[in-house]
């Protein structure tokens, strides 16, 4: 752990709107030791961006924090389709 903290909002900004990507964040170690404000990231679900929000999957682990089993994660996804994609793979 190095503690560097990346600038995602801006990262997702630059792939959204320059290259059309998908944006996933893996935010393991932000969640309660950051200040995390996972609404204001996320995309409005529709490919584009929300109220100063690029990413469309913020995915962040459980066990770390809470104390709870391994395997217990929490994901933020405003698309629907893709949310159930995810949500239907074994884990």
């Amino acid at each position: 752990n190095t503690a560097i903290q990346l600038p995602i909002a801006e990262i997702a900004k630059y792939a959204k709107e320059n290259h059309g990507m998908l944006v996933a964040v893996d935010g393991a170690h932000a969640l309660l030791g950051l200040p995390l404000d996972v609404a204001s990231l996320l995309s409005t679900g529709e490919g584009q961006a929300g109220e100063g929000g690029y990413i469309d999957i913020y995915l962040t682990n459980c066990h770390k924090w809470f104390s709870s089993p391994r395997g217990a994660a929490l994901l933020f996804c405003t698309n629907p389709n893709l949310r159930n994609t995810i949500l239907s793979q074994p884990a």
